[in-house]
């Protein structure tokens, strides 16, 4: 299991860039260009839900989207969308959230 320093966001971002800077020379010249990351992370928003709401907002409309994620977030109970609960849940329970 991570400690707890290795966990902390400003930990996280620079794990992050370091990996982006390694992977890609061309996105290392840009971060260089850029600058700083000035990531913002707002309280009581889960990064998990944040990004599966990001995706599924990308990939349908928005009223389709609310209603999906309301759905997904109904398989624990109507609590917040959590990986384990996304693990837990079957094949048949997600695809019937749409």
């Amino acid at each position: 299991m991570a400690s707890t320093s290795a966990l902390a966001p400003a930990t996280l971002r620079r794990r992050a860039v370091a990996h982006l800077r390694g992977a890609d020379p061309v996105l290392a010249a840009l971060i260089d260009r850029v600058g700083p990351c000035r990531w913002v992370v707002r309280d009581g928003v889960e990064p998990f839900a944040a990004l599966a709401s990001s995706i599924v907002y990308q990939q349908i409309s928005g009223k389709a989207a609310a209603a999906i994620l309301a759905r997904v977030n109904a398989l624990d109970g109507g609590g917040r969308l959590r990986p384990a609960h996304v693990v837990a849940a079957t094949d048949e329970a997600l695809r019937a959230c749409g």
